[in-house]
């Protein structure tokens, strides 16, 4: 099964690093734990980290489906775990296809991508493959706007930590300069 044409094309997320793993087919009911760093920017369809696991499920790709932050404040990691609820040829075929409906909604980093997908091929309860797709395994998704902080970062060749103590900074000394002038 094909999920959509970006991830059949040259484009999916084999274009942007995580290279062609040939992952091992994913029978329905096949476990898996799909995790991302995103960034909350203003405008963007996100209320809670529970309307992610929702999303994923209306897309039809999964069931028994939840979704968390595991770490981070500014750049939340969020964790969506769950059953496949279809046959994918390749397990890299749910992956894309969480991550285009997840970046299409937030920022998601590609580049931090980590997957585990457990098969059962022979119908035994007992995994024959475990995918792990380590962190860092790819660059940033280029293409999906980023937040004001990662476009500063990126801008100035700094990271997004040093970034948001600058735009801080120039928040304060703008507070001050108009304070004065008032």
């Amino acid at each position: 099964m094909t999920c959509c044409n970006q991830c059949a094309s040259s484009y999916g997320l084999a274009g942007f690093g995580l290279g062609e793993l040939s992952l091992a087919p994913m029978w329905a009911g096949d476990r898996f734990s799909f995790g991302v760093e995103i960034t909350l920017g203003w405008g963007s369809a996100f209320s809670s980290y529970e309307q992610i696991a929702q999303w994923i499920e209306q897309a039809g790709l999964s069931y028994d489906t939840r979704s968390y932050k595991l770490s981070g404040t500014i750049n939340p990691f969020v964790v969506i775990e769950g059953r496949a609820a279809q046959n994918f040829e390749s397990a890299s075929e749910l992956r894309d296809a969480i991550f285009y409906i997840l970046a299409s909604q937030v920022w998601a980093n590609a580049g931090t991508i980590r997957f585990e997908a457990e098969t059962h091929p022979d119908g035994s309860s007992n995994p024959t493959q475990r995918i792990d797709t380590p962190q860092g395994s790819g660059p940033s998704l280029p293409g999906i706007i980023a937040s004001p902080i990662n476009s500063l970062a990126q801008s100035l060749g700094i990271t997004q930590s040093q970034a948001l103590i600058a735009g801080i900074a120039l928040a304060i000394v703008g507070v001050v300069v108009l304070k004065k002038a008032l």
